[in-house]
């Protein structure tokens, strides 16, 4: 999820299942396709919260977007991806946040050749009202967990013109191991990426997920990191200099 201009930018992965025991039937692996291969935009009156009990009041302006999966097919280097599944280096989105004017959506997998990690850059216009535009790939090499597998887009953060990228394994380790300093790290976007920060190993099965900012002070940034596995996200303190 993201937040610019006043609207809140929820997306969903665009992905296949993982293969699961049970999952095999064509018909619903496709309803569950559908069901991720969608973005909202989501605006919220100012009087529409009552700021005592934290109630809705009214509902929010809520637009749907159907658009990217076909603007997905139209790119030569995603096209072959994008019915795989996630451990078959398929498309996952699992990153977006909303910069100058478009719609960045950070893939997981596929990483392509050379360990770059791609993010698809979108015209709100193009999503949102039909209008004219292009997509652009950025790709950014973001190296390799300790084991040498190839790391893809886990979580963006547009931060003060910047865009920010917590990068870590496109698959994550088999359950029970570990995962080590450095696996995941925070990475800043440019002509090429700069790395930020590496991350502590937290423990098995706790995966970090997501960035949140708190607030800069001597050109360094605090952010809330948040995690995939421990109970309410297990919120955790983090602190890095920006390039």
């Amino acid at each position: 999820m993201a937040f610019a201009g006043g609207a809140f930018y929820v997306i969903g992965s665009h992905g296949r299942p993982r293969h699961e025991s049970g999952v095999d039937a064509a018909a619903e692996v496709e309803a569950r396709v559908m069901a991720s291969s969608e973005i909202f935009r989501i605006r919220f009156a100012p009087d529409s919260i009552d700021m005592t009990t934290g109630k809705l009041m009214a509902e929010p302006e809520k637009r749907r977007s159907t658009e990217l999966p076909a603007i997905v097919r139209a790119q030569p280097e995603l096209a072959p991806f994008a019915q795989s599944p996630l451990e078959e280096n398929g498309l996952t989105i699992e990153g977006v946040a909303v910069r100058d004017g478009a719609l960045l959506a950070g893939l997981r997998g596929p990483v392509l050749e050379g360990n770059r990690a791609v993010i698809l850059s979108v015209p709100l216009g193009m999503l949102f009202d039909h209008g004219p535009g292009g997509a652009t790939l950025l790709k950014l090499e973001l190296g390799v967990d300790g084991e040498g597998h190839a790391r893809g887009v886990r979580d963006l953060l547009a931060y003060q013109g910047k865009l920010l990228v917590l990068a870590g394994p496109v698959n994550d380790p088999p359950e029970g191991q570990p995962i080590k300093l450095g696996d995941y790290s925070v990475f800043s976007d440019g002509d090429q990426a700069d790395k930020l920060l590496d991350l502590e190993g937290y423990g098995a099965e706790i995966k970090p997920e997501a960035l949140l900012p708190l607030g800069e002070a001597d050109g360094r940034l605090r952010a809330l990191l948040l995690f995939d596995g421990p109970a309410g996200g297990q919120p955790t303190p983090v602190e890095f200099g920006l390039k």
